[in-house]
């Protein structure tokens, strides 16, 4: 089946950087990668405000997903996603053409004065004014299972923790979920993976 990677975090947080990071390291494996900021500075012109076609750019990134998932490619959805609303908005708006996939969540919970630092390093429109990246790290929740039934793991990419869905003795999940989540090296060391590999 295929793998939705939803990265959530606030703009300068390092999504992108992870995102191509771990796109480079998985190279051999069907993943793609789609940002909606590079959507957006595709359609804006010159003098345009930034927000000011978000209507065709979400429905061009939600289309470019979708497509990309029917397709049979496993893809890492990049942007800001702060909270469970605009998550699931996601989701909705590609249910409209495919349910049929895996979500993993990958966390950036990153504190203000480092992302306004690191966005300082941007120019032009890639460059975010700093009372929107406070108000989006003030605005930042913590994505939870309980948001819909096809998230299998949420990853912390900050501290490089890996929580499975359904578990129960081990906060790194139990059984083969750890066979389908290229990011979690735990299996290695955990009691209950090798548990259940002994009991298959």
């Amino acid at each position: 089946m295929t793998k939705l990677y939803i990265l959530c975090g606030p703009s300068g947080s390092g999504k992108s950087t992870w995102a191509h990071n771990f796109i480079n390291e998985h190279e051999d494996e069907d993943i793609r990668y789609v940002s909606r900021d590079a959507i957006r500075l595709s359609i804006l012109k010159d003098g345009e405000d930034y927000f000011s076609h978000e209507k065709d750019v979400f429905r061009k990134f939600v289309g470019t997903i979708a497509n990309t998932l029917i397709d049979g490619f496993d893809v890492v959805a990049d942007a800001t996603h702060l909270n469970m609303f605009s998550r699931l908005k996601l989701m909705q708006a590609l249910d409209r053409y495919i349910t049929d996939y895996e979500v993993i969540y990958i966390t950036f919970n990153v504190d203000a004065d480092t992302c306004v630092k690191r966005n300082n390093n941007r120019t032009g429109r890639a460059n975010v004014p700093e009372n929107v990246i406070r108000n989006m790290c003030r605005d930042f929740r913590e994505p939870s299972f309980d948001e819909d039934n096809r998230i299998i793991a949420i990853h912390n990419a900050i501290t490089n923790e890996v929580i499975l869905k359904d578990c129960h003795s081990c906060k790194y999940g139990f059984a083969d979920d750890h066979i389908n989540i290229p990011m979690c090296h735990h299996r290695d060391t955990c009691k209950n993976f090798e548990l259940w590999e002994k009991g298959n």
